[in-house]
């Protein structure tokens, strides 16, 4: 039996371990940290004719826990069965499907180990071996947070024994790992969102550059707008963004400039894309799909580079098959434009919290700065700010 004909009855039946039979080998893996395709990637050009490639946070969840979900597969079938487990009941739907991609790394990392052999100096080993491959402190934080979450499931909800001391595990600090330095990336100025405006290559990606940089909506988020999410006649007009990271929706008011350039669009530059009339997405690619992380990452940054504002800002580090590979980080990319936005709002006095807000932010922590400032209506703040 392979692991990818486990359905529910078999994975009850490995945790139990009423099943003997064994699952494929997985003792031929390599520690392999797949390329993120939103990273910065010089050595990769990416085309509007790519491929659209779903990935894992621009899918729909299955809709209940106990159903087979393709998503939560993993090497081990111990873990298989705890995401599914947890799914839609312990965490969210999402956040296991995160927690998915954490998991698979841990378990390949492993090699012939097994989970439950596991030990508290394993683990270390392997956040120390994640951050040598250049992996930011939230990355490495999200690998914890699975790891702990699996074995809290073994320890309370399975009979297996366990090597690890969950207590122990429980008390790591990633604090004291040594990360490397983050990036800081500067917000554009005026002049420059000008420029890259200028130097779009078509209609579309400059009205998604305008969109990222006048709602600070993450990458993701613009790639997702529908148009059953557009309220573009109202007096406060507003995209309804879809919060990636969180789940749910939240309201994003846009300049009626802005909404005006939308209508145009749809009613007169859209109808050109292949099959618009069968996808509720707002922008899409040439062949009729929605756009990637990789292609509207590369329409910024090409289009940066014909303007003369784009720079390389440092390096990161890459895993690429079993070789740790060097990549440039560049200044100018959708991110930044999400950065834009909230320096617009610094400058205007708005507050952290409100800030945290207006950029769909866990938390106000992202934004340590706070400022005297009386509430304010953030529509009517909108207007003000691009003029409306």
């Amino acid at each position: 039996m392979t692991e990818d004909n486990l359905n529910n009855s078999t994975l009850d039946q490995f945790v139990s371990g009423s099943n003997k039979e064994s699952s494929d080998d997985s003792s031929s893996s390599t520690p392999n940290d797949t390329p993120n395709s939103t990273t910065d990637n010089p050595s990769t050009s990416s085309t509007d004719s790519e491929k659209n490639r779903t990935t894992q946070t621009e899918t729909t969840p299955i809709d209940s826990n106990d159903s087979y979900n393709p998503k939560l597969q993993t090497d081990s079938p111990i873990v298989t069965k705890c995401l599914h487990d947890m799914s839609g009941v312990r965490v969210k739907k999402s956040s296991a499907e995160s927690y998915a991609s954490n998991l698979r790394l841990f378990v390949n990392w492993l090699q012939e180990k097994e989970i439950e052999s596991v030990k508290i100096t394993d683990v270390w080993t392997y956040l120390k071996h994640r951050v040598s491959n250049g992996k930011a402190k939230t990355t490495v934080t999200g690998d914890l947070t699975a790891i702990k979450n699996l074995y809290s499931w073994i320890f309370l909800e399975t009979e297996k024994s366990i090597e690890i001391d969950y207590l122990e595990l429980e008390a790591i600090n990633i604090s004291k790992l040594q990360f490397p330095d983050p990036i800081s990336r500067e917000p554009l100025e005026e002049e420059e969102l000008e420029l890259l405006y200028e130097h779009m290559n078509c209609f579309r990606d400059r009205l998604m550059a305008t969109v990222a940089a006048e709602t600070g909506a993450r990458n993701s988020d613009v790639r997702r707008i529908t148009l059953s999410r557009l309220n573009l006649k109202d007096e406060d007009p507003q995209i309804e963004l879809t919060n990636t990271k969180e789940g749910g929706t939240y309201p994003a008011y846009i300049s009626k400039f802005l909404a005006t350039e939308i209508e145009y669009y749809i009613d007169q530059r859209r109808p050109a894309y292949p099959s618009y009339e069968d996808s509720d997405y707002l922008f899409l690619s040439n062949t009729g799909e929605k756009l990637t992380a990789r292609q509207f990452n590369s329409n910024i940054k090409d289009a940066a580079e014909r303007a003369g504002i784009q720079s390389v800002i440092g390096t990161r580090v890459q895993r690429q098959g079993d070789e740790n590979v060097e990549q440039n980080v560049h200044r100018v990319t959708p991110h930044a434009l999400r950065h834009t936005f909230n320096n617009m709002l610094e400058k205007e006095n708005v507050p952290a919290e409100h800030r945290a807000k207006a950029l769909d932010q866990d938390s106000i922590e992202v934004n340590r700065e706070y400022y005297s400032h009386e509430d304010i209506d953030y529509a009517k703040f909108v207007k003000r700010l691009h003029g409306n």
